[in-house]
């Protein structure tokens, strides 16, 4: 059985870039894959879609289509 969240992921790149801003790519992608870890685990979740945003508001797309 498969549980699914979904997740913010623009808090991840803003609140992650911003306290690891001196550190090195690869040991960014090691706080990123805790930060996803962390998320799954809190949900127990065993899949996840993370969205960051762009040009438009997702938020709005996706709440109009639910």
């Amino acid at each position: 059985m498969y549980k699914l969240t979904v997740v913010d992921a623009d808090s991840c790149t803003y609140a992650l870039s911003w306290k690891y801003q001196d550190v090195s790519v690869l040991q960014m992608k090691v706080h990123i894959d805790e930060w996803v870890n962390n998320i799954l685990t809190q949900t127990q979740a065993t899949h996840y879609l993370g969205f960051v945003g762009g040009v438009g508001n997702f938020r709005k797309e996706v709440a109009v289509n639910l």
